[in-house]
């Protein structure tokens, strides 16, 4: 927004909620020229897709594409990943509970979880340990009872507030706290001195929206960081 509004362009947020449809019905006012440019922060869609709308204005993912030649703007994660899961093997935890947003076939920052910690355990999470649908803290409070009712020694979640709700549900019923670990270095993470995975997600978006700024098609990636309290 900062960089958009620097360049006097207005930011328009348009929700999806993975529906192909919708994502369609947004592509077509890409072609209709009621926006200048569309950055997809997620979708459902194929890029495939996106890409084809690319005559009529720019187009940005946040993801790697690949061979895809499509404008795209993301975090490299996966060695941070790995780092993060070293580090909790070398701690010696070995019951893992994985807090996400979206399951591993719908999303692939899940499936770089899976194959990260894969890479360092051996195995994927055990199914039993996964628990999606976590977006804030609300999601992390509601959740914890099933996640302590099944007594993990590690809790690695989406988000540190994710984790912050956790933790106080865990406060409230005077459980036994595990350990826990969040991601994107937020506020709550840093006040709670927990450990945490920081993807740069504002550097990220000041880069996508130069590329839909300035048309340009090409790949801009930032390394993810772990951060240890």
């Amino acid at each position: 927004m900062d960089l958009a509004f620097a360049a006097e362009y207005n930011v328009l947020f348009l929700e999806s909620q993975y529906d192909e449809k919708l994502e369609q019905k947004y592509l077509e006012k890409l072609h209709r020229k009621a926006f200048d440019a569309l950055i997809f922060i997620s979708r459902k869609l194929p890029l495939t897709e996106l890409i084809k709308y690319q005559k009529y204005g720019p187009v940005v993912c946040c993801e790697n594409p690949q061979d895809n030649p499509i404008a795209a703007a993301y975090t490299l994660r996966e060695s941070t990943y790995q780092q993060a899961f070293e580090w909790v093997k070398q701690g010696g935890y070995s019951k893992i509970a994985i807090i996400l947003s979206r399951p591993y076939g719908n999303s692939a920052t899940s499936k770089i979880i899976f194959h990260s910690y894969k890479n360092v355990f051996g195995t994927f999470p055990d199914s039993n340990l996964v628990y999606t649908d976590c977006y804030n803290y609300n999601d992390g409070y509601q959740s914890a009872h099933l996640i302590a009712r099944d007594t993990p020694d590690f809790i690695f979640g989406n988000s540190d507030d994710i984790i912050a709700g956790i933790y106080q549900y865990y406060l409230d019923n005077n459980l036994e706290l595990p350990a826990l670990m969040g991601q994107e270095n937020q506020i709550s993470g840093s006040l709670l001195k927990i450990p945490t995975i920081d993807h740069h997600l504002k550097m990220i978006g000041q880069a996508a929206c130069e590329l839909a700024i300035t048309g340009a098609i090409k790949s801009v990636s930032i390394e993810s960081e772990f951060i240890i309290r």
